[in-house]
């Protein structure tokens, strides 16, 4: 699997929660409605044109006028990916004259569309924003609520390009295209005819929804439906549906089977066939991940933090490679709503005494310390209440250390857990809620806890001694106002963490984790009872790529830190690891790698489990990087497990390829899965489009065993360019996960 960049790295909208009451909010939403909100457009030439925003009476477009093409004059809510006030780092605001008062507003779809918008005041630039951000919440609430006709709508409005609120052969043909159905213009024509009630030669809403029942009934379901139906006609009844749930889905209680039913159903007797196909290919009335633990905290968060692995990024502030990319305090942002929980620094000393983070010695650019720790303050607790550790990486002056020292505290206030604060603080992630720890030096004669530019280390260990210089020294190795905000303090150990206290943590490259994995496993493994290690890639990963996290878990080491810039194969198994418990950021270790005197040598719980699976069928499949046009896919999915030890080594399963049928092709192909650390492995489905040279990667879907569901299931698809959420695209996967 090839690297890539992330652009939408965080896979969730930055939307405010803002600055203006929800009355007012309300009133920009009606306004826009009415008469629109009159605001200046910011050219990609930095010239000013007055425009007049508004929004469609459904509620799902803004767009201004005027403007010479309608498709350029508007942007799709569910697009919307972030919408802010003021800097935002937005190209177009660089070195930019505003006028007295005058107040940006900058609004960024998934798909990197990006609109400036100067407003007179800065109340009607956070009015504005607002008012968005809760359309944005809004339109996501009721999709939660009705995702069938959410898509439907959704492909309405992409093939009504002319606006005229039907579909004519032209727009029906480009949409055929665009869902990678391979039907001809011939059929498309014969289609529209039939559903065409009205007999105008083109099909309205209602017409369009019979069309797209039409298209996505799956025959290959037929048989299954069938069992459970009372009457093929009527369709499955109440009874029939809590059955189906009981004898194929695994069970789930008499008011969980009423409530979907009910769901389903729209409030019908009975559930269609129709329906039935919908249920069972939507990934959010019918996921592979449990929601018991996909959307709810299920472990046990009191315990010391110490025995949690936690979501961690490397050089956090880096949006490319390692020595020439540009550092951008969005990548702060984007890390945090990825549900990252520990974020790295880079400081050096800054022109004007304004310290600054950047990779040291390489051409990366430079931004300032104060903007990040805005930026974390503003999104650290946005998706997750649970602890973020900054580790700082000091090579600043003692002069502008102070200076780090006082703008974490000016900016962070009360949620900034200092020395002092620490002592009467209990350590765990449900005491430490909506708090911010420092990683550093505890106390200004400790030794730095910090990596070399090369991305190797120095720090002393058991089996590693000293170089003849010892340890690299930074200018800010003696900073008391910085140490007093520590809270998680660098150590290290000589002992395998005997002396240590449980806050603190040392840092190894991943090459030293390789050692210990030979050398000293089960020492490392007690290291890690005892206190925190964090993990970061070795030097020589200059185009940021990354190494599989799962040894470092394996050998219970907690903060493995990632690029999370680089949507690579280690970063998805990453997200799929962490997409447990509630995307909170922590899961909870396995007994084994927690229990310091446990001495039994076994390295699992859960007993070992056989993981059968049959890859069925896809639905909606995307083009690659989710292009609008291309030829239609030729897909094939191919199934790994990625876990400790032996559980990585098993051969990969593939489907067959089906040509010209991206909308919905059938494999039917079984596979299965022997996993003995249960607890630890992911499996990790990718689906490719065949091509004559390289295949071209369309989506994955990497879900931890521990969390998936019996039955038939529908996996929550990302695409594979981005990871950017398919939400209406699925692969079909009947699972039976059994203890051996």
């Amino acid at each position: 699997m090839s690297c890539c960049s992330a652009p939408t790295l965080s896979n969730e909208p930055r939307i405010p929660r803002g600055a203006v009451t929800p009355e007012e909010a309300q009133n920009v939403i009606s306004k826009l409605n009415a008469v629109g909100f009159d605001v200046m457009r910011l050219t990609s030439r930095g010239e000013r044109r007055e425009k007049k925003l508004q929004k469609d009476t459904e509620c799902t477009k803004i767009f201004y006028t005027p403007s010479k093409k309608s498709d350029q004059g508007a942007m799709l809510v569910k697009d919307i990916w972030e919408v802010a006030v003021g800097n935002t780092e937005s190209k177009l605001l660089t070195n930019f004259a505003f006028q007295e008062g005058e107040t940006a507003v900058v609004i960024r779809t998934k798909m990197g569309v990006e609109w400036c918008l100067l407003l007179k005041t800065s109340k009607e630039a956070h009015q504005l924003c607002t008012g968005i951000a809760t359309l944005v919440r809004s339109q996501r609430a009721m999709s939660d609520q009705d995702p069938i006709r959410a898509r439907i709508m959704e492909l309405w409005i992409t093939a009504d390009s002319d606006g005229s609120n039907s579909l004519d052969l032209h727009e029906m043909n480009a949409l055929m295209k665009r869902m990678n159905v391979d039907l001809s213009t011939k059929a498309t024509a014969a289609a529209l005819k039939k559903f065409d009630t009205d007999h105008n030669g083109t099909l309205d809403f209602d017409e369009f929804i019979h069309f797209f029942h039409f298209l996505t009934e799956r025959e290959e379901l037929r048989p299954l439906f069938n069992k459970y139906a009372s009457d093929k006609m009527i369709g499955i009844r109440r009874e029939g549906f809590a059955r189906f749930l009981r004898e194929e889905q695994g069970g789930g209680s008499v008011a969980e089977a009423d409530t979907l039913f009910t769901k389903i159903s729209e409030g019908r007797d009975a559930v269609s066939f129709f329906q039935f196909c919908l249920f069972l290919t939507s990934a959010q009335l019918n996921s592979a991940l449990d929601p018991a633990t996909g959307f709810h905290i299920k472990d046990d968060m009191n315990l010391p933090l110490h025995n949690y692995f936690v979501n961690s990024s490397h050089n956090t502030y880096l949006s490319g490679d390692q020595l020439q990319s540009h550092s951008r305090v969005e990548m702060y942002r984007r890390a945090l709503l990825a549900g990252c929980r520990c974020v790295e620094l880079d400081c050096w000393d800054g022109p004007n005494k304004d310290p600054i983070v950047y990779h040291g010695f390489t051409a990366t650019s430079k931004i300032r310390f104060e903007d990040i720790i805005k930026a974390i303050h503003e999104d650290a607790f946005v998706n997750s209440d649970f602890p973020v550790i900054l580790s700082l990486e000091v090579h600043t002056s003692p002069e502008q250390s102070r200076v780090m020292a006082e703008a974490l505290q000016r900016i962070l206030g009360a949620a900034l857990l200092t020395t002092n604060d620490a002592a009467f603080q209990t350590y765990t992630p449900h005491a430490l809620k909506k708090r911010i720890l420092i990683k550093w030096k505890m106390n200004p004669e400790d030794s730095d806890d910090s990596k070399d530019h090369d991305g190797d280390t120095t720090e002393a260990h058991p089996t590693t001694p000293l170089g003849p210089n010892g340890p690299k020294k930074h200018h800010g190795s003696n900073c008391p106002e910085l140490s007093a905000l520590v809270t998680c303090g660098a150590h290290k150990t000589k002992d395998f963490g005997a002396s240590a206290k449980p806050y603190h943590i040392q840092s190894y490259t991943e090459t030293k984790v390789e050692e210990f994995a030979v050398k000293c496993p089960a020492d490392y493994k007690r290291q890690n009872m005892r206190m925190m290690s964090r993990i970061y890639p070795k030097g020589s990963r200059i185009n940021s790529s990354n190494y599989s996290p799962v040894l470092a878990w394996s050998l219970g080491a907690h903060v493995v830190a990632l690029n999370f810039q680089t949507w690579d194969e280690p970063m998805i198994v990453n997200d799929g690891f962490f997409s447990r418990n509630a995307r909170c950021g922590y899961v909870l270790k396995p007994p084994y790698l927690r229990d310091v005197d446990d001495h039994s040598g076994s390295d699992a719980v859960l007993p070992a489990q056989r993981v059968d699976f049959v890859v069925m069928l896809g639905s909606q499949l995307p083009k690659p990087a989710n292009a609008v046009r291309g030829e239609i896919v030729d897909p094939y999915v191919t199934v790994r497990l990625f876990g400790a030890g032996e559980d990585s080594q098993q051969a990969r399963v593939k489907t067959p390829v089906v040509n010209d049928n991206g909308f919905a092709p059938s494999w039917n192909t079984k596979g299965s899965f022997i996993t003995k650390n249960p607890e630890l492995a992911v499996i990790g489905f990718d689906v490719f489009d065949k091509d004559l040279d390289a295949d071209d990667h369309l989506c994955t879907c990497y879900l931890p065993v521990a969390s998936i569901r019996n039955g038939v299931r529908a996996l929550p698809l990302r695409l594979a360019s981005s990871g950017e959420r398919l939400p209406h695209s699925t692969v079909l996967v009947h699972f039976q996960i059994s203890p051996l």
